[in-house]
């Protein structure tokens, strides 16, 4: 008999697998892109401030960028209403949204927690199906999908503790 995943379990693995994926993507939240942007502006209006509107550098592409930033930093030195700042915000704002979003580390980092502590135990449980079901006689043909090798080599007891939430005795 071919089974691949004690059926819901399986679809529950993937649908983690699917989130933790999803949440690893997400970048930073919306102010800290933003504060990065003005800190940009700000370095090329110190730029312009400190160099003028020709400075040099040791080689050509450090000139060219020194460049880019002094002129940059003239406009924002002119720009008394704060138009390119808003512009700025504006675009790192639809850029944004467009890449979907994006969380804070801190979050981030405890909802991937959560989601790597529950998808442990639905590998717990999936192994201890696997196992009663070859005890049953049953034949498990394919353990490729969502296979989890740490969940493959503990011992039933361990699997029982992990299943249900706890940390194995070691």
């Amino acid at each position: 008999m071919k089974r691949n995943g004690s059926g819901d379990l399986h679809a529950e693995i993937v649908k983690i697998e699917a989130e933790i994926s999803r949440i690893e993507a997400l970048g930073p939240p919306l102010d800290e892109c933003q504060d990065r942007a003005l800190a940009e502006l700000d370095q090329a209006e110190a730029v312009f401030r400190q160099r003028g509107l020709s400075p040099f550098g040791r080689s050509a592409s450090e000139s060219a960028h020194l460049q880019r930033l002094a002129h940059l930093g003239a406009l924002l030195a002119i720009d008394t209403g704060g138009v390119i700042r808003k512009l700025e915000r504006q675009r790192v704002e639809r850029a944004f949204d467009r890449a979907g979003g994006g969380m804070a580390t801190a979050e981030k980092e405890r909802r991937l927690t959560e989601l790597r502590a529950q998808l442990r135990r639905l590998h717990a449980q999936r192994e201890i199906a696997w196992r009663q079901a070859e005890a049953d006689g049953a034949e498990i043909v394919d353990r490729s999908a969502g296979f989890d090798p740490e969940a493959f080599l503990r011992v039933d007891q361990d699997l029982e503790a992990i299943a249900a939430g706890k940390e194995p005795a070691e």
